[in-house]
């Protein structure tokens, strides 16, 4: 998973960034936590469901 697997000094992607940012942000109150993280990839996916089907027919 990305939690465990995570090198915060070498990043893989989108999400090991974000977690970076998260926990820089710690108890701070900011758009970095995982509530929000979650609402992001939800967008992303329905972002790309959204061109799949208009790009095929």
């Amino acid at each position: 998973t990305h939690i465990k697997d995570r090198d915060e000094s070498n990043p893989r992607d989108f999400i090991d960034v974000y977690l970076n940012e998260v926990k820089k942000a710690g108890d701070n109150p900011s758009y970095f936590h995982i509530e929000q993280l979650v609402t992001i990839c939800l967008d992303f996916f329905q972002a790309g469901a959204e061109i799949l089907p208009r790009r095929f027919f």
